[in-house]
């Protein structure tokens, strides 16, 4: 029975499941480290948080979600979340020209954090006379003008997201998992029940599961 035990620890099912616990454990160190280095590349990152929240945890535009799971090897990918708030309006913008007209309509760019990471072109024909700051002052765009955006965001934020993904997690995930203690509880309570006479295989799934459910909580899904 105990050696059926310790068989159990090396099983594929045992190793998915602990893997998905390492999902939660760097997942939530990754959301955090995407915080800090946005904070401070905001010309990379801004797309994907609300406007003018790079950094802030709430505002955040993205997710990683756990795909799938095998052999131990997890599939992870960043999903993109739709805006809510207006895109800012300049202030000089609002203040009346000679004819008295301001700009005070407000948008929503509802898709920016995936249009922008993706480098997707926006295109667009203008319903009115629209205006905008250039590098020259206030520009107009008359109404029925086709606008193409070539670079939405600028071009530094095209793939900012997931480079920055794929290289903090291939030079934090390990030592994150070794630093973690996961191993340690998990050969720790398995050794207590495999102490006992009559244990097994059961005992030590029900034993991992306990430690596993304790992190993940049923989490496939990191906001």
């Amino acid at each position: 029975m105990k050696v059926q035990g310790i068989t159990e620890l090396t099983r594929t099912s045992t190793i998915d499941q602990i893997a998905s616990a390492a999902f939660v454990i760097i997942g939530k160190r990754f959301m955090s480290a995407t915080d800090t280095y946005s904070a401070v590349n905001k010309k990379r990152m801004h797309h994907i948080y609300e406007w003018n929240q790079v950094g802030v945890p709430n505002a955040r535009l993205f997710i990683i979600e756990r795909s799938s799971i095998l052999n131990g090897t997890m599939v992870i990918s960043n999903k993109f979340l739709l805006s809510k708030s207006p895109v800012p309006i300049n202030p000089q913008l609002q203040i009346a020209g000679k004819t008295g007209k301001y700009v005070s309509t407000k948008h929503i760019f509802r898709e920016k954090a995936e249009v922008m990471e993706t480098g997707r072109i926006v295109s667009f024909r203008a319903r009115k006379t629209l205006a905008f700051m250039g590098n020259d002052g206030i520009n107009f765009v008359k109404a029925g003008k086709v606008i193409n955006i070539m670079h939405p965001g600028g071009i530094s934020v095209k793939n900012s997201l997931q480079n920055f993904m794929s290289e903090w997690y291939s030079k934090n995930a390990q030592s994150i998992m070794d630093s973690s203690g996961l191993y340690e509880k998990i050969v720790q309570e398995s050794a207590i029940i495999l102490n006992n006479n009559n244990t097994g295989a059961v005992d030590i799934r029900k034993t991992v599961s306990q430690v596993v459910d304790s992190i993940t909580r049923g989490m496939a899904v990191i906001k």
